[in-house]
């Protein structure tokens, strides 16, 4: 998952415009930065995130987004 954790960190630096690493605890992110999060995770990984499954605690770190994208990718290879 080295190639896509690095596609999520990509992702949300060019979002919050400031340099991260999975080390990050919490990412801290305002209404509009969730939403254009939610967008480019969904073109980016070509899945779709349920409106129930969108919720702070899942995209509050890096570990938790690739969590949640290797959940996502298992159910769409079904």
């Amino acid at each position: 998952m080295k190639k896509e954790e690095e596609k999520i960190i990509k992702i949300i630096e060019n979002i919050m415009e400031e340099k991260i690493d999975n080390n990050n605890d919490k990412l801290i992110m305002d209404s509009l930065e969730f939403v254009q999060l939610i967008s480019n995770l969904e073109k980016s990984f070509n899945i779709k995130i349920h409106p129930r499954e969108k919720n702070l605690k899942t995209f509050n770190s890096v570990n938790r987004i690739i969590e949640f994208l290797k959940y996502k990718t298992v159910k769409v290879k079904k």
